[in-house]
């Protein structure tokens, strides 16, 4: 029976070092001694050659480092991908049949155009739908996979391991967009079936989800960067849609107006700064005869854009993290003495002193405590003072600049 035990944890040790992809399962050599008391100090053994195996050399063997390989081996055990796969696919289906009886349906078929008409249509609907969707599911995930690790306290270990910039940005990066790729790969068959119908070809649905592939990098990237940047999540998240939808209000701006700079024009840049644009491009039966201009500059100039996005996200990540609020040197919190907040200091500050009442001010004593003249003095006194409201979070909140001028620029980006 012992044998038996012995043989056991020999297996174990032997699968965690295939877990880091060293073939040497054979060479597990037998525990010196008597039996370990458990297998846990086996599988812990295992686990320490495998951190140091990791570190001595077999990054290369791993796509893009621990985070990616982590993600892409737990995320199809999740009932939520497939969940998720059947949904966007069912969507689709459903979108098919609604447009055909809103289109088609209360119509006769008569000839193989009408189908050919039908399927054109449905292109142009479906490829900017989920364009759309895509690009903003990609830049949310991106942003909010890279705050949760700062709510959790999590990066701070990830930024004390061997991992390179390059790990922690592209392995985030990739992370997040397997659901989006999967998503992708669900909607190609049924865009497939769309070239049955007529009016389409297969070159136009190839060009269509590369165009989409690259936006949502490109989102991704933006979001990783942003992530990466900003402390809090709200920050996170509220900057990055702005900047993507910035991104695709750009595009139609500079095509708003006719221009011509050099040998660019108008409709050239906006060809090639627009996703919009390069979508509804690929619909056009005329595609393959001018994706040279319509669709080739839209593609270099998003992927320069995505190499400089995790360029600057790997050059930047260890200067803005970890945040001053946790860099050695601060104050902690001691006993139940803990310390208050700046901002918490400050808003009953002025509290009280907008909630003072003109019959507890003394103009004679504040003038001579200020040395301030008294008829200035009873000016001051005489000057009404703003009621605060019974809520008084809600009245900071309406009613004073708590958050500075910069909420003007974030309610006009909104408008």
């Amino acid at each position: 029976m012992a044998r038996g035990r012995q043989e056991n944890y020999q297996r174990v040790a032997g699968h965690v070092w295939s877990l880091a992809g060293k073939k040497r399962i054979a060479s597990v050599k037998k525990p010196a001694g008597r039996l370990p008391e458990s297998p846990g100090r086996v599988i812990m053994a295992g686990v320490f050659d495998l951190n140091s195996a990791y570190f001595a050399g077999t990054t290369a063997n791993l796509f893009a480092g621990p985070i990616f390989t982590r993600e892409a081996v737990v995320a199809p055990r999740r009932t939520r991908l497939y969940a998720l796969r059947m949904v966007y696919g069912a969507a689709l289906i459903l979108l098919i049949a609604t447009a055909w009886m809103v289109i088609a349906g209360t119509q006769t078929v008569r000839n193989v155009s009408d189908m050919a008409r039908f399927g054109a249509i449905l292109l142009q609907i479906l490829a900017p739908l989920q364009l759309v969707l895509l690009m903003f599911l990609a830049a949310t995930q991106s942003a909010s996979r890279v705050s949760i690790e700062k709510d959790r306290q999590t990066l701070i270990l990830l930024l004390m391991t061997r991992m390179n910039n390059t790990e922690l940005v592209t392995g985030r990066l990739l992370s997040s967009m397997i659901g989006v790729v999967t998503m992708l790969l669900t909607a190609l068959p049924i865009f497939m079936l769309i070239v049955l119908f007529g009016g389409t070809s297969f070159t136009q649905v190839w060009w269509a989800f590369a165009v989409t592939l690259v936006s949502c990098l490109v989102a991704g990237s933006l979001g990783t960067l942003v992530g990466y940047w900003r402390e809090k999540t709200f920050q996170s998240l509220a900057l990055t849609l702005l900047l993507v939808v910035g991104w695709l209000g750009m595009g139609e701006v500079l095509g708003a107006a006719p221009w011509r700079a050099g040998g660019l024009d108008s409709e050239t840049a906006a060809n090639a700064l627009s996703p919009i644009r390069a979508i509804l491009a690929t619909c056009q039966p005329d595609i393959n005869q001018r994706f040279w201009s319509a669709i080739v500059p839209f593609l270099a100039v998003h992927a320069a854009a995505i190499i400089l996005l995790n360029l600057s996200a790997i050059v930047m990540v260890r200067r803005w993290n970890p945040s001053r609020d946790v860099r050695p040197g601060q104050q902690e919190e001691t006993g139940s003495g803990a310390l208050v907040a700046d901002g918490q200091r400050d808003l009953a500050a002025t509290l009280a002193g907008v909630m003072r009442r003109e019959d507890e001010i003394d103009p004679a004593s504040d003038a001579a405590k200020t040395g301030t003249p008294a008829p200035v003095a009873e000016k001051i006194a005489e000057r009404s003072h703003r009621e605060v409201w019974a809520n008084p979070v809600l009245w900071r909140e309406m009613c004073t600049w708590a958050y500075g001028r910069k909420i003007l620029f974030i309610r006009f980006a909104w408008w």
